[in-house]
């Protein structure tokens, strides 16, 4: 298995980096340079593509090398594979050596398939120069660290190509972090959650770029509480950055939304294992920072792109007299996503998420208790606190509403981590209901919020008075009917029996 974590840095900070005194500090022996050509190589209808390996022939002076990576996962940049490799005589895939290598097996049926020797053919290359080092850390991890700067190339597209990779060697993967984080705090670096394979893949057969939604977990009860968190962080932290191409795009507000999403789960999360295992100073403090930039960025896209239109087709006859506050929303919508843009680029982005993966690996291993039992603790926990906060809630109480409604929240996220690990008619129905309080208590929050943010001066004067004006008034309107429907959504819940 190979385990590495990847980081793109700008050309421009090159110099800086071989400057870096961990370079020295840690290096066994004198960096090593080589040029590396690989080809790789797949069927016309992407058939290894398809079944997640990558399949390449590399040249190093006369070495011809094959190598096949299959399966694995990425976790902040920390990158998991299965690698096998052979020795070539010449320079195409010996699939017949590789059966043997891959031996029985799901790879073994990858590789089975009858029509694959001939339909093999180059896809794309790579050309670039790699410097590594051979490190040690301070704990004795054996950590191989390698620049890349060349290109990918499809025809006459290509890419460039300038990355470090910490490839581990021996010992704990958190090392990878702790190093990373070294570098990153003189150098700006990013993680890199995509291989020169996947890259190469985008040039041969070019995807839009997507937003990216929480993904359905499936715990085993079988697993231990650290196997879980690492498990439910990463899945988090998959739907943060899975985001970060479509938010720099900076076209569709989903992108943010869905980041800030992931962001507030990963919270929600941490909170549920901060009994057994609390975070470390700061780190708290700068999952904070990432989720009012992304937070600002959402409140106002929601009063521009979801509110206003909304308003506009229920009262086609003031659309005109709306265009002003229209425009002013929107731009203001549009400041906000390019801060969140800028923040998330930033080197403090990189190095909080260097952080927490650097926390998980190191930390998680010592909750050894199965991880059902602690679930339903847990789940009870959040149960009875939802049920304290409604309770507390009288009449038109906003400050009581919200209350109740992270409550609601922070237990949906946890029964959506955990639900693999109830029967399915026992959980379903429950969230079900619970999903239908949340929205009711979401939408009286986006009123409070949208009411907020129109009290602005800039909107209260001006050609965009009347628009302010206006939606404030329906908002009033919308919130007292959704309000009215709370104690009969609460209700229905209580009615539903689910005891974890």
């Amino acid at each position: 298995m190979e385990i590495e974590l990847k980081l793109s840095i700008d050309p421009a900070d090159v110099a800086a980096f071989m400057r870096h005194p961990l370079l020295a500090l840690y290096a066994t022996e004198a960096p090593q340079r080589q040029l590396l050509r690989n080809t790789y190589f797949d069927t016309p209808d992407a058939y290894l593509q398809r079944h997640a390996c990558g399949l390449r022939v590399r040249k190093h002076g006369r070495t011809l090398v094959q190598t096949l990576k299959g399966g694995g996962s990425v976790e902040g940049g920390l990158h998991q594979r299965h690698e096998w490799e052979s020795a070539l005589t010449q320079a195409r895939p010996d699939l017949a050596l590789l059966r043997q290598l891959v031996g029985k097996g799901h790879w073994a049926e990858v590789l089975a398939d009858p029509q694959l020797e001939q339909q093999l053919a180059p896809a794309f290359s790579t050309d670039f120069e790699r410097i590594s080092w051979q490190l040690r850390s301070r704990f004795g991890d054996q950590v191989e660290l390698a620049l890349d700067r060349g290109r990918i190339a499809y025809g006459r597209l290509s890419v460039p190509i300038s990355e470090i990779e910490l490839e581990l060697k021996s010992g704990d993967p958190a090392c990878l972090f702790e190093l990373a984080q070294a570098l990153a705090g003189a150098v700006p670096l990013r993680l890199g959650n995509a291989s020169k394979a996947q890259r190469g893949y985008q040039l041969l057969l070019p995807q839009p770029v997507q937003v990216q939604h929480a993904q359905l977990l499936s715990l085993p009860r079988a697993m231990s509480a650290g196997q879980a968190l690492s498990a439910i962080v990463a899945n988090c932290v998959q739907q943060i950055q899975g985001n970060e191409e479509a938010l720099s795009a900076g076209e569709d507000p989903e992108a943010v939304h869905q980041m800030r999403v992931g962001v507030r789960r990963l919270r929600s999360a941490l909170g549920l294992f901060a009994r057994h295992l609390p975070l470390p100073p700061g780190l708290d403090e700068e999952l904070r920072w990432l989720a009012a930039t992304l937070g600002a960025a959402r409140q106002w896209d929601v009063l521009a792109a979801e509110t206003l239109p909304a308003l506009e087709r229920a009262y086609p006859e003031q659309a005109a007299r709306l265009v002003p506050l229209r425009q002013a929303l929107l731009a203001q919508a549009a400041g906000q996503r390019a801060k969140a843009v800028q923040d998330v680029a930033s080197p403090r982005y990189t190095l909080l998420l260097l952080a927490l993966g650097r926390w998980v690996h190191a930390e998680a291993q010592t909750l050894s208790m199965p991880v059902a039992g602690l679930a339903s603790g847990m789940l009870r926990r959040y149960q009875k606190r939802l049920q304290r906060r409604a309770e507390l809630v009288r009449g038109d109480d906003p400050t009581g509403r919200h209350r109740m409604r992270i409550a609601g929240k922070k237990l949906r996220y946890a029964l959506d981590f955990f639900r693999a690990l109830y029967p399915p008619r026992q959980i379903k129905p429950y969230i079900g209901q619970l999903g239908k309080l949340q929205d009711c208590l979401g939408h009286l929050n986006d009123v409070a919020v949208a009411i907020n943010l129109l009290s602005a001066p800039a909107l209260q004067r001006g050609a965009c008075a009347f628009g302010a004006g206006f939606v404030c008034d329906y908002l009033v309107k919308s919130a007292e009917r959704e309000a009215a429907a709370l104690p009969r959504r609460w209700r229905r819940l209580k009615q539903i029996r689910f005891s974890p």
